[in-house]
């Protein structure tokens, strides 16, 4: 299961204001807006999939390792060597 923290870290990532990724997971405005609120608020499985498969899809992988930690990282868009898109300028 992923965090809000983790949800506004990833659209954070992306440069995505809410209602983008409102709009690109197929769900309302409101209900995104009232996860991202609230740690109590009691989220549809199929509503937080849809979140996190959106944001998988865009390139975000999320961390939750066994002890804990949480977070996000970008995966560069495929075909290039970097998340921004850009040639990557690492010489080994």
């Amino acid at each position: 299961m992923i965090t809000i923290r983790q949800i506004r870290a990833a659209r954070a990532l992306l440069g995505w204001e809410q209602r983008e990724l409102a709009d690109r997971a197929g769900i309302s405005l409101t209900s995104l807006s009232r996860i991202e609120r609230s740690p109590a608020h009691d989220a549809r499985m199929s509503t937080m999939e849809k979140i996190r498969a959106t944001l998988m899809a865009a390139g975000i992988a999320f961390v939750n390792r066994d002890d804990g930690v949480t977070g996000v990282l970008m995966r560069p868009p495929a075909g290039t060597g970097t998340p921004n898109g850009s040639p990557s300028t690492d010489e080994e």
